[in-house]
């Protein structure tokens, strides 16, 4: 009896040890199983950012794997001046060209006052270029205002005088308009080469009474 429960007993230990050294096994396989599946994971994380960072405007599209955006190419499209625009342009050269023409051309003084009574003054032109010009005055109020001289040349880098005489009259505010051009062929009459003159440019002075 004592053997057969002693044969039983020991049976039953195997048994226990069969089944704890099955259970370790199979542990010791699930967390081999799980080491190998993160190593791949860590790896195949690396090779994907690796990839991305390495191109230049990549996009991360799956694990390892990348490809770059097509950015459309901007074309610019040629739009020709239409004939007003080329117009307004030629416009713009023109007085770009008088202006420059007029820094040639200095008076002084830009305003002259008379008395109420009338009297006489007068003004200085200066050219400043190399060029002889040539004006012509016109006056607002003729009838009240003598000028002397209506054309005359100014030699470069030259001036002239020009005489004001005011008649005792209503007091007004009137104003000078000199016209000044480059003479293209000097013939030596004031007139006839201010007509024929390139470049024109108009300068104000201004007439006023004093109370």
């Amino acid at each position: 009896m004592w053997l057969v429960l002693f044969g039983t007993i020991s049976t039953f230990f195997v048994f226990i040890s069969i089944i704890i050294g099955c259970g370790k096994k199979q542990i010791a396989q699930v967390s081999l199983a799980n080491r190998n599946f993160a190593n791949s994971s860590r790896s195949s994380s690396l090779c994907s950012s690796s990839s991305f960072e390495s191109g230049s405007g990549g996009v991360k599209k799956s694990f390892g794997e990348s490809y770059l955006i097509r950015r459309p190419v901007k074309r610019t499209r040629i739009i020709e001046p239409t004939a007003q625009q080329l117009r307004v342009q030629a416009a713009i050269e023109a007085d770009r060209i008088a202006a420059i023409a007029a820094r040639d051309v200095d008076i002084h003084p830009r305003e002259i006052t008379f008395k109420s009574i009338g009297g006489m003054k007068s003004f200085i032109v200066y050219n400043k270029g190399n060029d002889i010009c040539v004006f012509k005055i016109k006056c607002t109020d003729n009838d009240i205002y003598n000028i002397d001289p209506i054309f005359s040349y100014v030699e470069p880098l030259s001036t002239c005088l020009l005489r004001v005489m005011r008649f005792n009259a209503t007091d007004k505010i009137d104003y000078l308009t000199l016209v000044m051009g480059k003479v293209v062929d000097f013939t030596g009459n004031e007139e006839n080469d201010w007509n024929n003159t390139i470049e024109r440019e108009d300068v104000i002075i201004t007439l006023r009474v004093s109370c």
